[in-house]
């Protein structure tokens, strides 16, 4: 079964996005910045990163950065809903750049970041 680490502030998403997956017969944990991602994947290694990019502690980019570093099998997903001075396709530009698989925009259809998930992992 994939095991997903979703990575996100916000506790809805978190909670919407849990329950999602789980149902969907996925492994799901949970963190709520970066530096705690970084921690749980060196506990118990998640196929899959789900982050947001904008999160206190550790953000997202230096997120994805240091998850690529120490864990290169690790396919990771980049999602955000904005940004105070620049658009959030930018921040998932530079997501992509430096080693997100896949990228999206919130608001967001599950069915849309189900679809995303399944084609990273070996899931039916």
């Amino acid at each position: 079964m994939p095991h997903i680490l979703i990575v996100d502030d916000d506790t809805s998403i978190q909670k919407m996005l849990k329950i999602f997956f789980e149902n969907k017969k996925f492994k799901v944990s949970l963190a709520s910045d970066g530096r705690e991602a970084v921690y749980l994947q060196s506990r118990e290694p998640a196929d899959i990163l789900l982050t947001d990019i904008f999160m206190p502690e550790q953000e997202g980019l230096e997120t994805i950065r240091e998850i690529r570093d120490k864990y290169p099998n690790t396919k990771i997903i980049a999602m955000s809903g904005g940004a105070f001075y620049r658009a959030p396709n930018d921040y998932l530009t530079i997501a992509q750049k430096i080693g997100a698989h896949d990228v999206i925009c919130k608001p967001f259809e599950l069915k849309e970041i189900f679809e995303k998930i399944n084609r990273l992992s070996d899931h039916d």
